[in-house]
């Protein structure tokens, strides 16, 4: 099966990216995969989405599987303007279907239409054909209500579009619903593009009515729908989506936000924002006093509200802010690691991770082993937290181990750091792991095979590197950040976590790098899960970044 994927740039609404596209670019890109015979999948968000989006797991995997993310509503556009990362244009998933069907008149693409209230797909499919007189709608079918839970209807279907061959299917069974089926059995379609179209075809047959186009232009089809259907939109429409405007106006007030992210790295290297002077004189004055707030909530506010945009200008000044658990400890970074010297200063470490391992610490101390130590942020922190913690800290990347020395060595912590130059993994032996570019500062991932650049590090299973602590019995927190490679570090820890000896496991789900390894999303999940762990996410960064967190029952 062929890949043809296309990288567009995104924008994050409420920790989902969409594809900044314009109608055309989406028509060029299904016309690519259909050229190339490969199987995809189009999702159309809206704000219905996004609220379904954070509660549902499983969409936001589909989600994140997805070929493409179309901006359909006009409430997504105005989201995007209110976060300075504007959508060039709505793509509704009702105008792509009408475009569809001109393409395909022209080029004679072959359609199948599924879902939408009976007859409405039929009387769809009649209309198309009167307007368009070479379209080929090879099928039609409106499956029977709860036929998603019939394993014989759905095979019948499958079968039945796997007979006609088409190289569009659209399913018009509403969300959630028709992007769980659509990647249920895509790949076993062999359709070169899927996409869930909602009411479409109520739309197109006439038996629901469309907002005028006035409305459509002014974002107000949400109004005209609740208007003729209030009884069954009311809900959804007044309740469940109002808490967009909330969502949105948290995304705009955090600093460690997607495009906080770009924000950071585009600042790297460059000459820095231009800011006036008064504005510059009154930051430089108040620095000290910025670098002691506590709470870090509120360090993060003031960081957002006078440094953000700017901030290059001042990274000399990052390295030495007050911390809030552990305030005696001192991070030394390197110069060109502007970006965590900017997460270090607004104590994203310890608001998202170090506030729970300090509650997570035995009176007589614990044992903490940090998979992909980086410079010991958190090697260093948990040790700062008590004097008898020791931690097992394991950095196989050369760029990284020279400046976690320097770390441990500043603050004090040999004794109780233990800095191993090499990776975890499922078995002992060597592995493929490239730093990266030049322009990063050391963090990098792990290779399935060799490429540019690419070194090979020695690795070793945890289970055998417990076994040789004479003083420790368990592992109290086991934090994992490798990249994606997750799941073979667990694999290399099997006994451990069969006789139950790791008490706690923090780990990062990061999915481009999952897919290189050949590791599918919740893998790790079901893993831990397989030896009695409870599994949470944490912290969901964006679609294919998360935090998780995995515990054993008492």
């Amino acid at each position: 099966m062929i890949k043809v994927r296309k990288r567009f740039q995104k924008v994050n609404i409420c920790g989902t990216d969409i594809d900044n596209v314009s109608m055309e670019e989406v028509l060029q890109a299904i016309e690519r995969y259909i050229r190339a015979g490969s199987c995809e999948y189009v999702v159309t968000p809206n704000v219905d989405h996004l609220i379904k989006l954070r509660e549902d797991e499983e969409f936001r995997r589909i989600y994140a599987d997805s070929a493409i993310r179309i901006p359909d509503g006009m409430p997504l556009i105005w989201a995007s303007r209110y976060l300075k990362t504007p959508l060039r244009q709505k793509v509704s998933g009702s105008d792509l279907v009408l475009e569809i069907c001109k393409l395909s008149d022209y080029k004679g693409y072959r359609l199948f239409f599924l879902g939408g209230e009976p007859p409405a797909a039929q009387l769809a499919k009649e209309k198309l054909e009167t307007q368009f007189k070479s379209i080929q709608i090879c099928g039609v079918y409106s499956p029977p209500f709860g036929f998603e839970y019939d394993k014989a209807e759905n095979q019948k279907i499958v079968q039945m579009i796997k007979e006609v061959k088409p190289d569009i299917l659209l399913v018009g069974l509403g969300a959630p619903k028709q992007e769980k089926w659509i990647n249920r059995y895509y790949k076993e379609l062999e359709v070169p593009v899927s996409i869930g179209v909602g009411i479409t075809f109520g739309f197109i047959s006439g038996m629901v009515k469309r907002a005028p186009i006035w409305m459509q232009k002014k974002g107000l089809e949400w109004l005209w729908r609740l208007l003729n259907e209030p009884k069954r939109l009311w809900k959804r429409y007044l309740l469940e989506d109002m808490r967009i405007f909330w969502l949105v106006f948290q995304q705009k007030r955090q600093f460690l936000t997607k495009r906080s992210f770009k924000i950071i790295h585009s600042e790297v290297g460059e000459a820095g924002y231009k800011t006036r002077a008064r504005h510059r004189k009154f930051i430089v004055k108040n620095t000290a006093r910025f670098m002691n707030i506590h709470p870090l909530w509120l360090r993060r506010r003031c960081f957002a509200k006078f440094y953000e945009g700017k901030a290059v200008q001042f990274t000399q000044l990052f390295e030495n802010a007050s911390l809030e658990y552990v305030p005696h400890i001192k991070m030394k970074l390197e110069p060109q690691d502007f970006m965590h010297q900017i997460i270090a200063f607004t104590g994203y470490f310890e608001m998202n991770l170090v506030k729970r391992l300090k509650g997570l610490v035995p009176e007589d101390g614990g044992l903490l082993v940090d998979v992909g130590a980086n410079y010991g942020y958190y090697s260093c922190l948990w040790a700062g937290l008590h004097v008898k913690n020791l931690v097992l800290a394991f950095e196989p990347s050369s760029k990284c181990v020279k400046g976690m020395e320097v770390n441990i060595k500043r603050n004090k912590l040999a004794s109780q750091i233990r800095l191993v130059k090499k990776a975890l993994g499922k078995q002992e032996g060597w592995q493929f792991f490239t730093h990266g570019s030049d322009k990063e500062t050391g963090w990098g991932g792990f290779l399935l095979e060799n490429e540019k650049k690419a070194i090979k590090v020695p690795v070793v299973c945890l289970d055998d590197e417990v076994e040789k602590l004479s003083n420790y019995k368990d592992v109290d927190v086991l934090k994992i950040d490798t990249e994606g490679a997750d799941l073979w570090v667990l694999e290399g820890a099997k006994r451990l976590l069969k006789q139950g000896r790791i008490k706690h496991v923090f780990y990062e789900e990061n999915i481009p790098r999952m897919r290189r390894l050949n590791i599918k999303a919740n893998q790790t999940k079901e893993y831990l899960e397989s030896f009695g762990y409870k599994v949470k996410r944490i912290n969901l960064i964006s679609d294919n970044l998360s935090d998780w967190y995995a515990w054993l029952p008492k």
